[in-house]
């Protein structure tokens, strides 16, 4: 049996991080979808009615998925308009680094070359503040994660953040997009990393 509309959001916003879930209550509000005072201490199954009886059934799906989109959060989308989401809901649960769920993917976990060197890339990238400027010109991030990612105090932090935060949760596009501009802001690094 199908699921319901409340039940597929639901299962989309159980999957959440706390973090997330704190950062979509947020985008709604910024979005005048819903007030964040309205929101703000309501548990997961409270903002998924209240988002259902704000937009009704027949638009709440598709305003939701675009919230998660504003949020970075695509394959979250994806998976909520394609009623894909078959994975257990882990409250408060983060996705594991490299993961991918989206299924135009060629590349399997670990066989990208920001999979296989995440270390490195971590440890050896000086040139963060560059390759936010790159991501933010691209639409791969928006603003508010630009400045968190420049308030992390060593560029391994902010390289953690980065990678953690947006390029795996992205995906294969980011991380295709994060070696474009490895070889332009990071040329040794990349040479070195290729000769190994």
């Amino acid at each position: 049996m199908p699921k319901t509309v409340i039940e597929r959001i639901n299962d989309a916003l159980d999957y959440l991080s706390d973090d997330d879930l704190l950062r979509f209550k947020h985008k709604l509000s910024e979005l005048k979808i819903i007030g964040y005072g309205k929101i703000q201490h309501e548990k997961t199954v409270q903002v998924t009615r209240r988002l259902v009886s704000t937009l009704t059934t027949s638009r709440a799906i598709a305003r939701t998925a675009e919230v998660l989109r504003a949020m970075e959060l695509y394959d979250e989308a994806d998976d909520l308009e394609n009623d894909g989401n078959d994975r257990a809901p882990v409250a408060g649960a983060e996705r594991p680094p490299g993961s991918a769920t989206s299924s135009n993917t060629e590349l399997t976990e670990g066989d990208h070359f920001v999979d296989k060197n995440q270390v490195q890339l971590i440890k050896r990238v000086t040139a963060v503040k560059s390759i936010l400027d790159h991501l933010l010109h691209k639409k791969f991030i928006v603003s508010e994660m630009y400045n968190l990612i420049l308030c992390e105090k060593t560029s391994e932090d902010q390289m953690r953040k980065l990678m953690h935060d947006v390029i795996f949760r992205i995906g294969v596009k980011a991380k295709d997009e994060l070696v474009k501009i490895l070889e332009m802001e990071e040329l040794y690094l990349m040479g070195d990393l290729r000769g190994n």
